[in-house]
């Protein structure tokens, strides 16, 4: 619902200082001068400066000067003022609010209200346009209006700090390999390139290459997996591209990737749906995408603008678009599912109007999940549990509509509701996304504020890109998903049966057949039968006389605040260490140190995900590990160390892994077949997980094979 914007000259006007565009994540002073407008401001009147739920802007504090992120609220008049900071202090999105209270006086017509905001962080994600909203209540009756000036900036990426090539995952042979070049900041930022052109390092076979702007094209000469590295010689960036995998002989399924699950500014993110799009489609590089709006904030202008959009990005053969909505409802009465359509309209099903004055289509809501199954029964949707900042519930299931749970997001790795499933012997497959409110679906970084991890992908398994393609894989369940990483993982059987597929196993157990291209090393590979290891396939690997890994996992709670903070420090007595660096962290305040002392001290929040330090000593063979956070702490003599060391540490899985790191990098593609032993009677589900060095995981849909 808008707030009522009001008369300047009646309830004060606003400006802010400066108001040039800002770098995101810089750091700086920002003044917000508010002028008293004729109705004055009593005593007892009240401001609110709102910014919105998406903005990971460091969080003001008003007792200590001398710390980051003071703000100092003042005025010239006679009047006294009481401010403080609530994080969830106004009407959604507008969440972020300073709240302050005039007492003890009040203010006449021209006097003034600063807001001081010194040595604050900015927000981390670049933005076409950041508001803050000033709201003013004179009278003091609990009722605002909005002061009807534009407080806000562009928001710009940094410098460029890293950079990406993506690749398809699959070409022929003897045809043609785009690669394309894209430039991050230190917080995930798209940004300009810097000036010269890229290039191939080293040859692969006896490949040519052209150069256009920022895309290779490089021919596909030999069958097997393909992985160029790029480089930037005048900035000296690198990066190697995604795997491809290049095939003599068609294949039954191509892999596309895509993210179908994210908001933008129409609800409670940030930028439009157009740029949202725009983002997926030409800065991620991803196939397809979907664009899902809290449903009781989607007002029928906002259905509209969706569905306009959705359409108009929609380019078979070039990038697929889903249309969609979060049908948002509190955890106890079914919590947060997707529902993807398969065409350009679909009808409405929400779980409330909560947020939506207009109330003329309120009685085709549908709430608990109970109704939701009830509404579209028969129909050809797709509902997907998540979990969100609400949580979704498997207790109600309608197979037919729920044929995949999602299993990763910006907030956080859930492997335990994948577990969920698999304990209730729900036939589902696995998808992953980002549920990005940055505007950045399909590359999502995390940012300083409420998500902990990268934003995840789904690889769809199609004939080819279009949406009934597409739609085919998703209701097939013939996906794999990740943490973010192209990784290609599929797990079929020797005689072509397919992720997602039932197989009667009455005459004869299925022999699976595995595959994996990493991004990175492998460090972990199984197939596992529901909840449990059935498979873990030897990579070959020897222990490191030098090299340990400490990484420590999990969550909180399974609910909205779930992320763990892991601030610790270490320590090796009886050992040298010499040095320390970060292992899958996820943002840039999350940081490993080496101290003067030969201590190692870090910074470091989880939510499901791993985080951890790696350590080079003098002889990881000997030695004692202390080892403290307020998690958990503990004491381990290094010679004792095996494989790995466990200390379980409560909550979610949160748990603390001591490991040998691998003496040289293992293979980054692997195929082998496997064949269960012992199958139980009834349903399994058969599924590969595949984990990097770099912490990156890809998940395969389950084969699922009922045993007599």
């Amino acid at each position: 619902m808008p707030f009522r914007v009001g008369d300047g000259t009646m309830i004060g006007r606003a400006r802010l200082d400066p108001e040039g565009p800002v770098v995101a994540a810089s750091v700086g002073d920002w003044t917000i001068v508010y002028t008293v407008g004729r109705y004055c401001f009593d005593d007892g009147g009240a401001l609110r400066l709102s910014w919105r739920f998406a903005s990971d802007w460091l969080d003001p504090q008003t007792t200590d000067p001398s710390s980051p992120s003071f703000l100092a609220v003042t005025t010239d008049g006679g009047a006294r003022l009481i401010s403080r900071y609530e994080p969830r202090g106004n009407v959604r999105p507008w969440m972020k609010t300073v709240d302050v209270r005039v007492i003890d006086g009040f203010l006449r017509e021209g006097e003034m209200i600063r807001f001081a905001w010194r040595r604050t962080r900015a927000q981390t994600f670049r933005e076409t346009r950041f508001r803050f909203r000033l709201l003013v209540d004179p009278f003091g009756t609990g009722v605002f209006e909005e002061v009807p000036d534009d407080l806000g900036f562009r928001v710009i990426s940094g410098p460029p700090a890293r950079m990406r090539v993506h690749a398809p995952s699959l070409a022929a042979r003897g045809a043609t390999i785009p690669l394309r070049a894209q430039y991050e900041d230190a917080w995930g930022n798209p940004t300009r390139p810097p000036p010269g052109q890229i290039e191939v390092v080293g040859r692969i076979s006896t490949w040519n290459f052209a150069v256009k702007q920022d895309v290779v094209e490089v021919p596909a000469s030999n069958a097997g997996i393909v992985r160029a590295e790029i480089v930037h010689p005048a900035s000296g960036l690198r990066a190697t591209a995604n795997p491809t995998e290049v095939v003599g002989t068609p294949t039954a399924f191509r892999p596309f990737w895509g993210d179908l699950h994210g908001q933008s500014g129409e609800t409670i993110g940030s930028g439009t749906v157009a740029e949202y799009f725009a983002y997926a489609r030409d800065v991620a590089a991803v196939d397809f995408a979907s664009h899902q709006g809290n449903d009781f904030q989607v007002t029928p202008a906002v259905w509209d603008a969706i569905r306009t959009q959705t359409r108009a990005y929609h380019a078979p053969g070039r990038f697929v678009t889903f249309l969609g909505i979060e049908w948002s409802a509190i955890t106890a009465a079914g919590g947060d599912h997707n529902v993807l359509y398969p065409g350009d309209d679909g009808k409405l099903h929400r779980t409330s109007h909560w947020q939506i004055a207009d109330r003329g289509d309120a009685e085709a809501d549908a709430y608990p999940i109970s109704e939701l199954h009830r509404s579209f029964a028969d129909q050809n949707v797709l509902l997907v549990p998540h979990i969100g900042g609400r949580r979704a519930d498997l207790t109600e299931h309608d197979p037919t509509l729920e044929r995949l749970i999602e299993i990763h997001s910006c907030w956080g790795t859930f492997e335990w509701f994948l577990e969920d499933a698999m304990r209730r012997g729900y036939r589902v497959g696995f998808v992953a996304g980002s549920d990005d409110h940055k505007g950045r679906p399909g590359a999502a970084s995390p940012g300083a504020g409420s998500f902990a991890v990268r934003g995840g992908l789904t690889c769809a398994w199609a004939t080819d890109l279009t949406r009934p393609a597409i739609w085919d894989a998703l209701r097939s369940r013939r996906t794999s998903c990740t943490t973010g990483a192209r990784i290609i993982a599929r797990l079929t059987t020797t005689d072509g049966r397919w992720m997602g597929e039932d197989i009667d196993a009455s005459t004869s157990i299925p022999t699976f057949s595995a595959f994996v291209a990493g991004t990175a090393s492998l460090v972990d590979l199984e197939i596992r039968r529901g909840v449990d290891v059935v498979c873990r396939h030897n990579l070959g690997a020897r222990p490191s006389p030098d090299r340990i890994r400490i990484a420590w996992s999990g969550a909180r709670i399974f609910d909205r605040n779930r992320q763990q903070t892991w601030d610790g420090r270490l320590r090796v007595d009886g050992g040298l260490i010499l040095s320390a660096t970060p292992y899958a962290m996820d943002e840039p305040s999350e940081v490993v140190a080496l101290e003067h002392d030969g201590r190692v001290a870090w910074r470091s929040r989880t939510a499901g995900d791993e985080d951890g330090v790696d350590l080079t000593l003098d002889d990881a063979r000997s030695g004692t590990l202390h080892f403290e956070t307020e998690v958990c702490s503990f004491v381990l003599d290094l010679a004792s160390l095996g494989s790995r060391h466990t200390v379980e540490a409560g909550g979610v899985d949160r748990r603390v892994v001591v490991s040998r790191l691998p003496e040289s990098p293992g293979p980054t593609e692997v195929a082998f077949t496997w064949r269960d032993p012992a199958p139980p009677s009834g349903w399994s589900a058969y599924y590969l997980r595949a984990k990097q060095i770099d912490g990156e995981i890809a998940w395969t849909s389950p084969i699922f094979v009922h045993a007599p």
